[in-house]
């Protein structure tokens, strides 16, 4: 009867300590698979010898402009890019990564198709991690950047203006991520991202005949770039481990450019171009089979803007980190 009695308190014993295991809520933060937004930057990897690649397929089509007052004019004979970049990172130490973004694209319209194909400008960056975030209270963690965008797109000498991918100049650039992971009140995981970043060219660029800057055939001269900043931020919200909803909201302005020279018939130019300014919204979806493996797929597209192009880029890409 005694060894009955013991048997019978064992098993409601485990019976009240399962139950209470199965009320404690559990940590969904620290267990969430993410594979980024489509815009933000990510912190710096988290260990040496960290591998992250991410490869970009995107549809651009122009849709029009916003002019100098911020009122769209829309189009219907618009520019289309079709784009392919890698996002790729590599864990120096465990704080510090280099970080690359080749693109490869063409551009085309209806009136004059470009045959050419090319790779853009080249971003080189070193990321340090300053901090690392705390889920348990939100914290963030902190990522500070430096890097160079390197002229490796053509510029001038161009047959069609649609074949330019670069600006011909070497710019200098600095950054800075604050990242915040946190379970919500329903107990889903959501990751916040707050970031920004100013690029400065270092020095002015020769142009010679068409060009990206608007020069015609027979034109010699120097451009200098303006500077340019964007600053963002993106959520990610988890509705289960593998499904996560996600949106970028993505402010760009920059600086005219300063042109000076001279045409074919020996008339002199010197132009400064108007500043310009665009804000952009990028909402998509994310899935990922593994804490290593997702794919996300979303469409970007101008929300406001001021002497800017307007736009919508749907876009898909694969994240993988080794």
């Amino acid at each position: 009867m005694t060894e009955a009695m013991n048997r019978a308190l064992l098993i409601i014993a485990l019976a009240i300590a399962t139950g209470t295991a199965a009320q404690e809520p559990v940590d969904a933060a620290s267990r969430q698979w993410f594979t980024g937004s489509l815009y933000a930057v990510s912190p710096a990897l988290s260990h040496a010898g960290a591998t992250a690649i991410e490869p970009y397929a995107i549809y651009s089509r122009n849709t029009g402009s916003f002019d100098a007052d911020g009122v769209h004019h829309a189009s219907s004979d618009g520019t289309d890019e079709a784009i392919l970049l890698t996002v790729v990172k590599f864990g120096l130490t465990d704080r510090l990564t280099i970080a690359t973004t080749p693109a490869f694209s063409r551009s085309w319209n209806s009136g004059r198709e470009s045959t050419d194909a090319g790779f853009g400008d080249l971003p080189i960056e070193l990321e340090y991690r300053l901090q690392d975030g705390v889920v348990a209270t939100g914290a963030p963690s902190v990522t500070a950047s430096i890097g160079i965008r390197l002229p490796t797109g053509v510029h001038d000498h161009l047959r069609n203006p649609l074949n330019g991918r670069g600006s011909g100049a070497w710019s200098a650039k600095a950054g800075i991520l604050a990242q915040s992971l946190f379970n919500t009140g329903d107990n889903h995981a959501m990751r916040v991202r707050l970031y920004g970043s100013v690029s400065i060219p270092v020095a002015s660029v020769s142009v010679r005949d068409v060009s990206v800057y608007g020069t015609e055939d027979g034109f010699a001269g120097h451009v200098l770039p303006g500077a340019s900043a964007e600053v963002g931020m993106s959520v990610g919200y988890a509705l289960s481990q593998r499904w996560v909803l996600a949106l970028d909201l993505l402010y760009d302005t920059a600086q005219g450019f300063a042109l000076n020279g001279a045409r074919a018939d020996g008339i002199r130019l010197q132009t400064r171009s108007p500043s310009s300014a665009s804000f952009a919204i990028a909402p998509a979806v994310e899935y990922s089979w593994s804490a290593d493996a997702g794919i996300i797929a979303g469409v970007a597209f101008s929300a406001a803007g001021r002497n800017s192009a307007s736009f919508v880029a749907p876009q898909i890409a694969i994240s993988l980190s080794f």
